[in-house]
């Protein structure tokens, strides 16, 4: 059933914040990793318009989410042994939702007071930061800085001890713990190319997302163009069930999904810096999410999910 706009938390959310994709060109090939020079700092916008569609008593019901994101990149000096290091602060964050119920919104750049319950976790990571670290080959060694962000968000949201709190802190460990921060950020670095490529090339990959929402990603990318110091991405994926993933913790309660559908977008990525200068991606997945508590009938959850993802660069 579809919560009321009132007590709705968001959905897990593709997790298209953390796009630290690409890559430095030169000569007819391109490559595609994840390199700039230490000290280089990027400004993006990141935005997910999100629609859920379930049944309730029978009629399909719609719930509508927009979240946002004003980032700033900031390539640090290199680890022991190589590779690189990337801060990602969030310098502005905001949300809306809508159901039939009605409407609520947030934005850091504009708080109301005082700041819905449901938004308080979301308000307290504006200006805070993570670290993100990746071997020589473009692949996610660490993300830091979560266990401050999960105890700042659990503070502010101010929830007595009790079955409550243990529901809402299994979520948000869910969506912003390590092992889900590093799946989130290594699910786009390590789909470039480990090998330089060629306008037309193509190129084959997988990933198992197993911490957020489990499925499985097969994706095929083409290199289309190269162009003003821009190179073109075409991405075309397929969604498919991760049968073998365990269910996630919920707290109270251990969740299954089992998800098909496709993702199609382009990236457009700065080969001088090798950022992406612009970003549009859009899913359509359908399937069930089955939630299990001891001594309980599991309930069956069908629902269809589209997602439109969209990065811009900042000045």
């Amino acid at each position: 059933m579809i919560p009321s706009a009132r007590r709705a938390a968001p959905l897990p959310l593709l997790p298209a914040a953390l796009l630290l994709l690409a890559g430095c060109g030169g000569g007819g090939a391109l490559d595609l990793r994840f390199r700039p020079a230490p000290g280089t700092r990027f400004r993006s916008e990141m935005v997910v318009d999100q629609r859920i569609l379930a049944p309730v008593e029978g009629t399909e019901q719609a719930m509508d989410q927009t979240l946002g994101f004003e980032l700033t990149t900031e390539v640090l000096a290199p680890p022991p042994g190589g590779g690189h290091r990337a801060r990602l602060t969030f310098d502005r964050t905001r949300m809306r939702m809508r159901n039939p119920a009605g409407e609520v919104a947030f934005d850091s750049a504009h708080p109301a007071e005082p700041i819905p319950a449901q938004f308080r976790g979301l308000a307290f990571m504006a200006g805070r930061s993570l670290e993100c670290s990746f071997a020589a080959d473009g692949t996610v060694d660490r993300v830091s800085g979560m266990d401050a962000l999960f105890d700042g968000m659990m503070e502010e949201m101010a929830v007595p001890a009790g079955e409550r709190r243990e529901v809402l802190a299994a979520g948000i460990k869910r969506q912003f713990g390590d092992g889900a921060m590093r799946e989130m950020v290594g699910s786009l670095v390590t789909g470039f190319a480990g090998r330089p490529v060629r306008v037309g090339e193509s190129w084959e990959w997988r990933r198992r997302l197993q911490a957020i929402l489990p499925m499985t990603l097969d994706w095929t990318s083409t290199l289309l163009s190269r162009e003003g110091g821009r190179a073109r991405v075409a991405l075309r994926g397929r969604v498919s069930p991760f049968e073998e993933a365990p269910p996630v913790d919920l707290g109270l309660a251990r969740m299954r999904s089992s998800f098909t559908g496709t993702v199609e977008g382009e990236v457009e990525v700065e080969e001088a810096t090798g950022f992406p200068a612009s970003l549009r991606t859009v899913q359509e997945i359908a399937g069930t999410l089955t939630l299990e508590m001891d001594g309980v009938p599991p309930a069956v959850n069908p629902m269809r999910v589209s997602s439109t993802t969209t990065v811009k660069r900042l000045p």
